[in-house]
């Protein structure tokens, strides 16, 4: 007789379901973040420069126009995480928003001062007309997870 093979279950994830399900994870990422963000805010002194210009922001609302340059993800520039930020925006009621074609790819990712200098030199080098600029960025160690860590 036989024994009986014990049962094992083998994941295929194509790389269309794996874009899906960063985006997911993406959304996740944008919703948690912003009530934490939200949270710390209270506890921080904002600069008075910044407190304006986050003035002149609420001030425009839905008709202020937003470039998003493609989104990090794992150091890779991907268009596609910036095409699902772009819609949730639109959820939310932004609809002035462009997408920007040419992608910004950070020397130093462990810095995020260094990082925000290098981004903002990046944006003055691009003919950029909108007013507002994000960039996003997904960072982690795909050494240590497996996709199938993540279901």
């Amino acid at each position: 007789m036989k024994a009986k093979q014990p049962f094992e279950m083998k994941l295929h994830i194509d790389p269309l379901m794996l874009k899906v399900i960063l985006g997911v994870l993406l959304i996740a990422l944008i919703t948690t973040g912003s009530i934490s963000v939200q949270q710390n805010q209270n506890k921080t002194a904002i600069p008075k420069d910044q407190k304006q210009r986050q003035e002149l922001m609420k001030s425009k609302g839905p008709d202020a126009s937003l470039t998003i340059l493609p989104a990090g993800l794992m150091g890779r520039p991907e268009v596609r995480v910036s095409e699902v930020i772009r819609v949730l925006l639109e959820q939310q009621g932004l609809m002035n928003i462009e997408l920007w074609n040419k992608a910004y790819i950070p020397l130093n990712k462990t810095q995020p001062k260094a990082l925000a200098d290098s981004i903002g030199k990046f944006v003055k080098t691009q003919p950029i007309t909108t007013d507002y600029v994000l960039y996003a960025e997904m960072n982690g160690e795909p050494q240590k997870h497996q996709i199938s860590e993540l279901l």
